[in-house]
């Protein structure tokens, strides 16, 4: 991806097709129906009424700590833990954020672009223009509770190679992840829609 200097056939792969209909935020909380962000943006974005509406990294940091995340000083790969880490640029605002995966890799969705996995967070940091996340300033944790799913992604595009992790994460075992998450996600969305309908679900 050009917009993205760092980033490399070798230490990332994309796993969905391009959406508008949620950004990083969202994607990092569970969410792929909604854009999540601070501020006043319309309509087509969604931000609680009980946070700082502020478009600064304060107001990103207490949405994840309303999640249960709590800064931590590292984005190395913890047993017990999941994390997001949060980017910003120069002047210090909100820009990006990520998800690690229980195999150590991270996941970003990349504005209105698709989804990736990556080997590190700084691998979407340096992007060009209106891509410059700059750098993860603030890394958050909380724990990874057992009988919940990992947060959900949608469709994998397949992908001819291998992704070399720098947490020697097979490949394999990201896309039995990535499944899985998927999985939890069909089975919500088929839960909402028929709360909408008014059926009781199966």
């Amino acid at each position: 991806m050009w917009k993205y200097p760092r980033l490399t056939n070798a230490n990332h792969r994309v796993t969905s097709d391009a959406s508008e209909e949620y950004n990083c935020v969202a994607w990092a909380a569970g969410i792929d129906t909604e854009n999540v962000w601070p501020g006043d943006y319309g309509d087509d974005f969604v931000w609680s009424e009980d946070l700082p509406e502020a478009e600064e990294m304060a107001s990103v940091v207490a949405f994840f700590e309303s999640l249960g995340y709590e800064v931590c000083e590292t984005t190395d790969l913890e047993e017990g833990f999941e994390k997001v880490a949060l980017y910003s640029d120069d002047e210090g605002d909100p820009t990006h954020v990520a998800l690690q995966l229980r195999s150590g890799a991270w996941t970003s969705k990349l504005g209105w672009l698709e989804d990736i996995a990556h080997d590190s967070p700084e691998l979407v940091g340096g992007g060009i223009g209106e891509w410059d996340y700059g750098n993860v300033t603030v890394v958050m944790r909380r724990f990874r509770e057992p009988e919940r799913e990992q947060l959900p992604l949608i469709p994998v595009e397949e992908f001819e190679g291998v992704m070399r992790s720098v947490f020697n994460a097979p490949k394999e075992d990201v896309d039995e992840e990535i499944a899985t998450m998927q999985a939890a996600n069909r089975q919500r969305r088929e839960e909402r829609s028929q709360a909408d309908e008014g059926a009781p679900p199966n």
